[in-house]
This record gives C-alpha cells, structure tokens and sequence, in this order.
C-alpha cells in the first residue's frame, strides 16, 4: 500500500500549476490561469518549457515541429513529434495519438495551440491515478488467504475453549475452588482461555 501511495504521490508531482488560456472574450489575449480551473472546450496555448496542463487536441503548431518529452506516459526515452492531422484509428494507443498533448508531460520544442478534451481524472494521467487508487481497496491473494485461515482458526479456538469449559462442568463444586460453583466456573473460563 505504501508503494501505491507514493506512486501516486509522485504522480501529483507531474500536475501542472499554470495554464496559459486564449479567451474568446479576449481575442488574440493569453490568460494565466491555475491548471485545476481548465475545462473541456479552453484554448490553450502551449511553448517549449512548458508542462502541459491537460489532454489538449492540437489545432495550430506556431513553430516547424512540436516535440514533446511523454517519457512519463508511455516511457518512451525520446521525444515525440507532434502533428494536428488527424488520428484514423479511434481505438489507438497513447503512443500512436500524435494530434494530442498529455497532462503532465513536457513541451521539449515548440509552440503550438490546442483545445482541452479532458482536465482532472478524465486524463490519460488521471486515469492511471485512479487505477492506482482503486488497487489499494483490493486485498492480495496472500492477505485473502490469510483472513480466511485467521476466520477458521479463531472458531476451532473458540470450539475447543466451549469443549475445555463444558468438559469441566462436573468440577465446579470441587472443594479446591471453596466449593463455590460460580468461582468454579470462573476458574475453569480461565482455563479454556488460557488454552
């Protein structure tokens, strides 16, 4: 669980603070707003340095190419060259999704300008966080294993100290406990824990 929980500790970590916004109220204005504020829809304009505030499908590259570091996606130890021609399988991976910018990756070279077409846990980075987040709910096989066997065990516990006491009625009002029933059968309680 700890692993998990730091695993997603340092995927806070690749979370953007700012984004640069274009306004339709605002034509041809950058706007510096915080990531968290973006919505589906938000025009954003994205240079080299940046960390990409959210899954963004590119509209218009300013530059000759944009490349982007996505290493923390999809692992791949060069950076990507990006397009705006659309993608014609709708079912490709990350990897092959060269018109869109992923949250939390870096802008290597490059300015270009997109529309936002997911924020939060509606990423391709948020989707792997929520993953994340659901395995810790699950139990390993192993601790499955072990609750069963600690279930069974405490009832034969439980079985045997009910025999010990039960077995022993007949010794309650033996004379060693003052002839007393009741300290008897405490005595013999005692016992069948002890057991």
């Amino acid at each position: 669980e700890r692993n998990a929980e730091s695993a997603i500790e340092a995927l806070k970590e690749y979370e953007p603070e700012i984004a640069k916004v274009v306004r339709q109220n605002r034509p041809g204005q950058i706007q510096r707003i915080k990531a968290r504020e973006l919505v589906p829809g938000d025009i954003v304009e994205i240079a080299v340095g940046d960390k990409v505030p959210a899954d963004i499908r590119i509209t218009t590259i300013y530059s000759t190419t944009i490349r982007v570091d996505q290493s923390l996606l999809t692992g791949e130890s060069v950076s990507v060259i990006k397009h705006t021609d659309p993608v014609p399988d709708p079912r490709a991976v990350n990897q092959d999704k060269k018109n869109i910018l992923f949250s939390g990756t870096n802008i290597a070279a490059g300015k270009c300008k997109g529309v936002v077409i997911g924020t939060g846990l509606n990423t391709e980075i948020g989707k792997i966080r929520s993953e994340m987040a659901a395995t810790e709910v699950e139990k390993t096989p192993l601790q499955q294993k072990l609750d069963e066997f600690s279930e069974q065990l405490s009832k034969v516990i439980s079985v045997i100290c009910v025999a010990v006491w039960a077995i022993n009625i007949g010794h309650f009002n033996d004379p060693v406990h003052g002839g007393s029933w009741l300290r008897g059968a405490i005595y013999y309680f005692k016992i069948a824990v002890a057991l």
